[in-house]
């Protein structure tokens, strides 16, 4: 072998900026330094990717606000701070580090990335997407909101996503309608709860894609839409107990809804706080567009614009005071 091939064959091998660049990209902050031993910059940036990640995901559950779901994109940003840094680095010092250490170094962000996801998601905060349109027009069809599970007991009136009794593993935002104590009367649009009738104030007739319904403003502590068919109401009386350590729930599209008045084989009744996977907070993406809004805000769904000015009186005749 000559001297030439000699030196260039132990020659460090130099690592290409876009093998480093995907790794920093699909396998966390962190883990494209490892490639070219930059071990305490690599550490640096994964801890605080996770760790930033973790805090602003248990913020956002604690305290839902404007703000502090914002903030949960956050990470999004060190992503591109560690790629840029990336970029930096100049290309002799792009050294390839062994193998094994550079792997184990990625394997372990992507591990404690996973790990923290997982947690994160069970126990703390979730994005979930809406699947059919029971809740319109308070959440509708392909809506990605944020459920969060450190708010507590459900309330009348609260958003939460629950397994239904029959189909345990479909998850579907409902209303709360009822808590542990309550007598719940149905009596065609009317509601009662503990002998009291549920105030409503009536928006007016509308199409929603080519079908008419009639739209309300319903109080349960806090006002939302409510959406009901044009056609004729059923007389009907039912009547819901709801036992301690369970909730009654139903869609805001009232009559296009499966809930706790047809499950459980179509007998009805409440199911057990234990089937709550969490309270809706904030869309993350409504109506296709990215946007962070508080569930609890009231929006006409299209087709309802000419109604718009209905709105506040309906508020101020149901007493609400923001």
């Amino acid at each position: 072998m000559s001297d030439d091939s000699q030196r260039a064959a132990e020659a460090p091998r130099q690592v290409p900026l876009a093998l480093m660049l995907i790794a920093g990209l699909f396998l966390g902050p962190g883990a494209g330094h490892f490639l070219v031993r930059k071990w305490r910059r690599g550490i640096v940036l994964a801890a605080a990717f996770l760790a930033i990640t973790a805090l602003l995901k248990v913020l956002s559950a604690m305290v839902p606000s404007p703000i502090t779901v914002a903030l949960t994109w956050l990470p999004v940003f060190l992503r591109i701070v560690a790629l840029v840094d990336l970029v930096r680095i100049p290309p002799d010092e792009r050294i390839a580090e062994q193998l094994a250490p550079a792997a184990a170094g990625a394997v372990a962000v992507v591990a404690l990335w996973f790990g923290l996801d997982f947690v994160v998601r069970e126990k703390v905060t979730q994005l979930y997407a809406m699947p059919t349109g029971s809740m319109l027009p308070t959440i509708a069809p392909g809506d990605q909101f944020v459920v969060s599970m450190l708010l507590g007991p459900a309330k009348r009136g609260d958003v939460v996503v629950v397994g239904e009794p029959d189909k345990p593993q479909q998850l579907l935002a409902k209303r709360v309608i009822g808590i542990g104590g309550d007598s719940v009367e149905l009596a065609g649009d009317r509601m009662r709860i503990n002998g009291e009738e549920v105030a409503t104030c009536e928006l007016g007739r509308f199409d929603y894609e080519g079908t008419p319904y009639l739209l309300l403003v319903e109080n349960l502590g806090s006002p939302h839409l409510v959406m009901l068919g044009a056609g004729e109401r059923a007389t009907e009386t039912r009547t819901f107990t709801v036992l301690a350590g369970e909730i009654l729930v139903m869609g805001d599209n009232r009559d296009n809804s499966h809930d706790s008045r047809s499950w459980n084989g179509g007998k009805g009744g409440s199911i057990s706080e234990a089937r709550v996977a969490g309270h809706v907070t904030f869309f993350m993406m409504r109506s296709q567009q990215l946007r962070v809004q508080d569930v609890r805000r009231i929006e006409l769904p299209k087709g309802a614009e000419s109604l718009r000015d209905k709105v506040q009186p309906c508020l101020d005749s149901l007493g609400y005071k923001p």
